[in-house]
């Protein structure tokens, strides 16, 4: 997101996903980036404080539900079974 910050839009702020000419391999890496996060928050909840979870269950239902990041758990979803499927 720091070298390309135009692609925060899809995992933070509901942008639609991006039309078919766009090149999504950036957008893709970054979106499994932020879901491998989830997933290993998901794996180890037990471990994160209390006090902490609120606030990192917030984030991950928050990204979870971006258009492009659903998009992208249909494609590849069945790589976090167990935890996020």
């Amino acid at each position: 997101m720091i070298s390309n910050p135009k692609l925060r839009k899809y995992i933070y702020d509901g942008a639609p996903v991006p039309p078919d000419d766009m090149d999504e391999s950036e957008l893709e890496a970054l979106i499994e980036f932020v879901v491998d996060v989830i997933d290993n928050f998901k794996a180890q909840e037990g471990s994160v404080p209390k006090q902490a979870r609120p606030g990192w269950q917030a984030f991950a239902d928050h990204v979870m539900e971006q258009p492009a990041v659903i998009q992208f758990m249909s494609k590849r979803g069945h790589w976090f079974s167990g935890t996020l499927n």
